[in-house]
């Protein structure tokens, strides 16, 4: 795999908010560019993008991307099943 660019991978497959797995750059570029206006606009949008944009222009951790579409798709169970707060 590519050290730069679009099709860098990322270490694991991020499971985007209904659909397939996204494992390069390039398939978090065409989710994006798949949103509506509206969506695209959206403040929780913009962190994933900059990131996206960031790590393709000027190199760096795919992880930052990576967590920024698991922003989108919410919040992660941790393993916390079961436990009851305190």
């Amino acid at each position: 795999m590519p050290d730069s660019g679009w099709d860098r991978a990322f270490d694991d497959p991020v499971p985007p908010p209904g659909g397939s797995e996204l494992r390069t750059l390039r398939d978090d570029r065409r989710l994006i560019t798949k949103l509506t206006k509206r969506e695209h606009d959206t403040f929780a949008w913009c962190a994933p993008i900059e990131a996206l944009i960031l790590v393709v222009e000027h190199g760096g951790d795919t992880m930052l991307p990576h967590i920024g579409m698991e922003s989108i798709r919410g919040p992660v169970e941790l393993g916390l099943k079961g436990k009851k707060s305190q």
